[in-house]
């Protein structure tokens, strides 16, 4: 799965509003995604709006490995954000 895809299912986030808070058109987003190339002039933004991705992870498909670290850093950050403690464990 591509990181900046992968980022919109973790926050709930639509390419729409991307787009929009970029000011740009959906599609832009939607091609980024298929060809894995995003400007560079928009990955600050991008880092802003989902701190838990590397950036590097945003023009990539991911590993199984990568997906999991990334979703336990998102649910590390929610954990800080609403005051609870959380310890994920290896399996």
């Amino acid at each position: 799965m591509n990181g900046l895809k992968l980022a919109c299912n973790l926050y709930g986030i639509n390419f729409s509003d991307i787009a929009d808070k970029m000011g740009i058109n959906r599609a832009n987003i939607s091609m980024w995604i298929k060809n894995g190339s995003i400007p560079e002039e928009r990955l600050p933004v991008l880092e802003k709006m989902f701190p838990e991705l590397m950036t590097e992870y945003f023009t990539k498909g991911l590993t199984e490995n990568e997906i999991v670290e990334v979703k336990k850093a998102h649910l590390k950050r929610l954990a800080r954000e609403y005051g609870f403690k959380i310890e994920i464990r290896q399996i």
